[in-house]
């Protein structure tokens, strides 16, 4: 019976492309929350507040660096067209990265009047971390269309050792100021540069026989995504990193790098299990849509799951982050645990909306999905503004935060459930269990 049930587990292609990417996620995220404790000993809240800063322009500007191409990657039938893609991509982040270098060697006198000067280094290397931000999404992206779920695992894990290493290594050495920053920056290009290889090896590495005219139709035959896509993952990654930046602007970088071991922490089990399961969720999806199959029942599973998955887990971390967070890090970080219970609620939704998100690239939504982050953006930028306002507080600033992304969340999950039960009415097709 258990020889049955575990063979009936390995014929289930979902759960084990599932299995394969928590498996490689719960690795590097063990390995990054092992060395949180050692980094936050080695670095203050101000160094924390710097590298949060700096993660956030990259990310911001990192998420839109292709343009949004890497999305479609996942999409076509043809792998030629797939390839062109690939290289679509590659060289509108190079495109980006130009735009962004230029930028900063323009604005760096004015910029240098506005910041500290333990900020305006970050500068300088904020060209490398775009490019490799969107670079290395590019190789998961062509990796996953081809199932190559273990591969995208081994990258996490070598972008989170050697992110740790390097960090210690140059905090205990005392090479140069910004570790943090240096090390996130060099395990981006090691992460990178693993995936490549790997492609090498096997020949998997999309040949660079694309001319212009093809990456031209490409461009025009998936311009929904530069054209709405785009904008909506730019604000919805700018309203994530708000924090970040308006704490630091409105209070100072401690604050902000309380803050951002707050989310450091809290991400994780995004990370572990609801980024995965989006990755596997949107290629069975995009298989199953493409195919005239309703995703329904896709849907409605992979929430459950998430939600059965979560739910105890955030309930007890709402109760004993205060006393964790200063027993783990230090007592200089306890007001992190006390912004942990505020966000915990938020993080909750964000972990189980991931089939919510990926449906609408899915069923074509990507107008609606650049009006809600647009609105999404806006609401988030008034609540952080309103606490420091009203109450000049930095509490109350997250507390204003995290009640906008509980908001937005069941308003996401609920707008993309209507959505995909209308599309099943309209294929008339019974829903089946999935195909293994």
């Amino acid at each position: 019976m258990i020889r049955r049930h575990i063979r009936r587990l390995r014929e289930n292609h979902f759960l084990v492309h599932v299995l394969t990417l928590v498996s490689g996620a719960a690795l590097a995220q063990a390995i990054l929350f092992a060395f949180t404790p050692l980094l936050t000993r080695l670095f203050d809240p101000s160094d924390f507040g710097v590298f949060a800063l700096y993660t956030a322009i990259v990310s911001t500007l990192g998420v839109v660096a292709a343009w949004k191409y890497e999305l479609a990657i996942m999409l076509p039938a043809e792998e030629k067209e797939a390839r062109t893609l690939v290289w679509l991509s590659v060289a509108a982040t190079l495109v980006t990265t130009g735009v962004v270098l230029l930028l900063t060697l323009v604005l760096r006198p004015w910029l240098g009047q506005w910041v500290g000067p333990d900020i305006l280094p970050i500068l300088f290397i904020l060209p490398l971390g775009v490019f490799f931000n969107a670079f290395f999404q590019i190789l998961l992206t062509y990796a996953s269309r081809h199932k190559e779920f273990s591969r995208v695992s081994v990258s996490r894990v070598v972008q989170a050792g050697s992110a740790v290493g390097l960090q210690s290594g140059i905090a205990w050495s005392s090479l140069f100021p910004l570790g943090l920053v240096w090390g996130k920056l060099g395990a981006d290009i090691l992460a990178s540069l693993s995936l490549l290889w790997s492609f090498l090896r096997t020949g998997r590495l999309p040949g660079p026989r694309v001319s212009l005219a093809e990456m031209k139709e490409a461009g025009r035959k998936h311009y929904q995504f530069p054209r709405f896509q785009s904008l909506a993952a730019f604000m919805n990654s700018l309203s994530q990193n708000l924090p970040a930046i308006l704490l630091t602007f409105y209070y100072d970088p401690a604050v902000a790098g309380l803050y951002a071991l707050t989310a450091r922490v809290l991400s994780a089990p995004t990370q572990l299990i609801g980024k995965s399961t989006r990755e596997v969720f949107y290629q069975r999806a995009s298989e199953r849509y493409a195919s005239g199959q309703p995703i329904l029942g896709l849907f409605r599973r992979t929430i459950g799951g998430l939600a059965k998955v979560g739910a105890l887990p955030f309930l007890i971390l709402m109760f004993i982050t205060p006393w964790l967070f200063g027993w783990l890090f230090g007592e200089e970080w306890v007001m992190s645990g006390r912004y942990a219970q505020l966000i915990i609620p938020w993080s909750f939704l964000g972990f189980i909306n991931a089939p919510a998100t990926m449906s609408l690239y899915v069923l074509g939504l990507q107008r609606f999905s650049m009006r809600y982050e647009t609105a999404l953006f806006t609401a988030r930028l008034l609540s952080l503004w309103l606490g420091w306002y009203l109450f000049r507080d930095a509490y109350m600033s997250i507390a204003c935060f995290a009640a906008v992304g509980v908001v937005f969340n069941v308003t996401l999950i609920s707008y993309a459930y209507r959505k995909v039960s209308r599309d099943a009415a309209r294929r008339r097709t019974p829903e089946a269990g999935d195909p293994s």
